[in-house]
């Protein structure tokens, strides 16, 4: 049997998030809501949840998730991983993370029969059976010293709402005459003929006889009145067995089990940056101790001015104390202790500073300032600017900096997910727990980088030589109409133009090249886009860094690309690599590809990434914006440097 050890952190969030299904070699389970997360399971818990070793601070992503999800979001836990509860002698402890059984009909093996377990069977499901198949063969189930392990059906409802449901057998081949049968869990079987369709595979009761196929199951409207015109049966099997069922108006769709549009998380990331990174934030963030105190004694050393707290002089003398056996300086520790844990209410002027585009361009300053921090400072981050002289005259040409990130941590948090349809964070209609909570699911990933800054003298002559061949305004367009119209958002990124989809092509290439060069697969390489502007400044760059979770730190493989006489020779191989693909002179020629045709030039064996490394699920791309069209080369931002 397969067990849950082998999960890490980081699957637990991405692709392994609550209401996602799990499938063992032998058994599918679902990953539970956060009500019974072993970590927290009440409001009346959080101060012991904040106390836990899985605690996550990032003051920027609480801010932003808090104006996103309209709630209060004041810390992250991450999971706990541990062994399988399921298969042995005991219930699961608390001390686990919670898996329900799903789907709850399972299928023998070897007679075919259909049985329902409890979302909460904790035992290994083995058939019983002293029936036959129908055609009389086979070795009874009900004989053997250990019978067949049963297997979870592929078939299931589910709802662009989110919500998921067994297929319903029992009404699917009574029909109308459900009433005059009382065949269920025991009496049915799943078979299947020579016929490839659905049209082969049928469901039958053995008390009654009755047969159907599943041929019409893929019409909603047969759905639709099989469920006594109920539409969506509104279940929500990760919040388990004891959650009473939503109202939901959507329209109920079969889907298969391993299906990837069963199942679509949404999360949200952040680079920590200073002055989150500096020593004493993470000191803050680190002593339990100290938080404890400032919690249970502060307050009573603290008076209230305006919307603010401000500490008397006991509390004051109680964090000189403490900043001189810490080795900080007094004034400066006072001021981030009452800062961040005193005044946590975050302000008007605070939300408004946490929109995507201002989000990241704070991340874009302070790795295009090239100011490497204090030393005290560079534990989770770490950046050293190269110095352009020295590498090949051509690539100022096209970039104005090049940063070594030698250290970074990243903390993606999850905020929900959707089903059918993608839907971006903060737009999920689905809960994820019962009960609100201050906290969400994250990870912290930490690793290396390389930052290139693009030359934006070069970006404005190619937008001028390129405008005729563009793309970016159709495909801006073609997103916000499907918007307007409910229509799937495969995109998290609004403002498309000709230079993101440049930039984002050549991230795409560069992680393709540099997985062949620097040791990382390319899976565990990631891509952060800083296109855009902020006021009257703009950002033109990207970030490739490693992505891979539960690490703390990195091989140096990476930022070692960048050093001069190495990076020249990547850049140079990935914009090359960018005018051969084995599907031209289709794929070059093709105007959309991919979902919605939100993809120009570009295809699987040319620019696309394993989903873990891209921001847009693999599209908005075109190797036109790189090299050029077949009948203008020259056009395209790499053009000089291929054809010289």
């Amino acid at each position: 049997m397969g067990k849950f050890d082998s999960l890490r952190r980081s699957q637990l969030i991405v692709p392994f998030g609550i209401g996602s299904m799990i499938d063992l070699p032998e058994e599918t389970f679902m990953t539970a809501g956060l009500d019974v997360w072993p970590s927290e399971t009440s409001q009346s818990r959080i101060k012991e949840a904040v106390l836990n070793d899985t605690t996550i601070r990032d003051e920027r992503l609480e801010l932003r998730l808090t104006k996103t999800l309209g709630r209060p979001i004041k810390f992250f836990l991450s999971p706990t991983v541990g062994r399988s509860p399921f298969g042995y002698t005991e219930p699961p402890q608390n001390q686990h993370m919670k898996f329900y059984r799903f789907p709850t009909w399972l299928q023998c093996p070897n007679c075919k029969v259909l049985k329902y377990f409890p979302l909460d069977y904790w035992k290994v499901p083995r058939c019983t059976n002293p029936n036959r198949l129908f055609d009389g063969t086979g070795k009874l189930c009900s004989s053997m010293k250990k019978g067949p392990i049963m297997k979870p059906v592929r078939f299931l409802m589910a709802c662009p709402d989110g919500h998921i449901d067994d297929f319903p057998w029992v009404r699917w081949v009574h029909g109308e005459n459900e009433n005059n049968c009382d065949g269920g869990s025991g009496d049915l079987y799943l078979l299947s003929s020579a016929q490839a369709d659905l049209t082969g595979v049928y469901v039958q009761c053995k008390k009654c006889g009755k047969r159907r196929s599943l041929a019409s199951a893929n019409n909603k409207q047969t759905l639709k009145k099989v469920l006594y015109d109920k539409k969506c049966t509104g279940r929500s099997p990760w919040l388990g067995r004891n959650h009473q069922n939503d109202d939901c108006s959507s329209d109920p769709q079969l889907v298969f089990r391993a299906s990837s549009s069963i199942y679509f998380a949404n999360t949200v990331s952040s680079i920590l940056i200073p002055p989150y990174s500096k020593a004493i934030n993470i000191f803050l963030n680190n002593n339990r101790r100290l938080w404890t105190q400032i919690e249970e004694s502060m307050m009573d050393n603290a008076t209230i001015v305006g919307e603010e707290l401000e500490i008397n002089q006991s509390g004051e003398n109680f964090l000189r104390r403490e900043a001189v056996r810490a080795g900080f300086d007094e004034d400066i520790f006072i001021e981030t202790v009452t800062k961040k844990y005193l005044n946590q209410t975050p302000n008007a002027r605070s939300l408004e500073d946490v929109d995507d585009e201002k989000f990241r361009f704070k991340e874009y300053i302070a790795f295009a300032s090239n100011v490497r921090p204090a030393l005290e400072d560079r534990n989770d981050f770490d950046i050293y600017p190269c110095d352009m002289s020295k590498y090949q005259p051509w690539i100022t040409e096209y970039f104005i900096k090049i940063i070594r990130v030698e250290r970074l941590k990243e903390t993606r948090a999850f905020t929900g997910f959707s089903r059918i349809i993608p839907t971006n964070p903060g737009e999920e209609k689905i809960l994820i727990n019962r009960e609100e909570k201050f906290w969400l699911p994250a990870v912290e990933v930490r690793g290396e980088g390389i930052f290139l800054e693009f030359n934006p003298e070069k970006i404005n002559e190619w937008n001028n030589l390129f405008k005729e061949y563009g793309q970016g305004k159709k495909l801006d367009k073609q997103i916000k109409n499907n918007l307007s119209q409910n229509k799937p958002n495969f995109t998290r990124r609004s403002g498309v133009n000709d230079t993101m989809m440049m930039v984002h092509s050549f991230a795409h290439l560069f992680i393709r090249q540099l997985a062949f060069e620097c040791g990382y697969d390319a899976s565990s390489l990631k891509e952060r886009l800083f296109v855009g502007k902020d006021g009257d400044q703009e950002m033109c760059g990207v970030l490739i860094y490693t992505a891979s979770g539960d690490s703390e730190g990195s091989l140096g493989g990476l930022v070692e690309r960048a050093r001069p006489g190495l990076i020249e020779n990547t850049i140079r191989s990935a914009v090359e690599e960018a005018n051969f693909c084995s599907n031209d002179p289709i794929c070059h020629e093709t105007d959309q590809q991919g979902l919605e045709g939100f993809n120009v030039s570009a295809c699987h064996s040319c620019l696309l990434l394993p989903e873990t490394s891209c921001e847009h699920n693999n599209l908005l791309l075109d190797r036109r914006c790189i090299i050029g069209t077949f009948d203008n080369p020259e056009v395209g931002y790499f053009s000089d440097l291929i054809n010289t």
